[in-house]
């Protein structure tokens, strides 16, 4: 009698655990659906990334234009200055290409050269400084700094890592 009930019971969980075909088309489908959004999702990633290069190169492009046309002032200034016609360097088509691209080299560099000169006197600032009695005291407190900024960075690569864990067995 006790196992007549035991089968009865083991029958009775099976079909509460038996998935009717819907449900089971339904899980399939979801799935499906899920896989589908991750491709969806890394498409989406490369297509946004593919617009971020091209705006990168958009920008790169218009400003290599205003620095060919501030070259272009900036020669036929010079040129002005120095008595030459703007008409006899477009006669030698050689020598205009190469003072153009000179001029448009000089002009993308000149940020550059400012960013030297800063650093320049910073460096000298910097000098002085090494020379006060002070710097020993500044120079422990830097380390110190730079200590707790490491451990502040490890923390945080950390804590990315393991919420991306979590993440990813979630999607799992």
């Amino acid at each position: 009698m006790v196992e007549i009930l035991r089968e009865a019971n083991k029958k009775k969980m099976l079909k509460e655990v038996e998935l009717s075909e819907e449900d089971m088309l339904f899980m399939k489908e979801n799935l499906l659906t899920t896989k589908d959004l991750k491709k969806k999702s890394v498409e989406t990633r490369k297509e946004i990334e593919q617009l971020r290069s091209k705006n990168e190169i958009s920008e790169r492009r218009a400003e290599e234009a205003e620095a060919k046309t501030k070259a272009l002032n900036l020669l036929y200034d010079e040129a002005d200055d120095q008595d030459i016609s703007r008409k006899r360097i477009k006669q030698n088509k050689e020598v205009q290409k190469f003072l153009e691209c000179q001029y448009t080299f000089l002009v993308l560099n000149e940020g550059y050269t400012t960013k030297f000169k800063n650093l320049c006197k910073e460096y000298r600032e910097l000098k002085r400084e090494i020379k006060e009695p002070d710097f020993e005291r500044l120079s422990k407190l830097v380390d110190k700094f730079e200590k707790l900024s490491r451990s502040f960075i490890e923390g945080e690569k950390k804590e990315r890592m393991y919420q991306n864990a979590k993440t990813k067995r979630l999607i799992d």
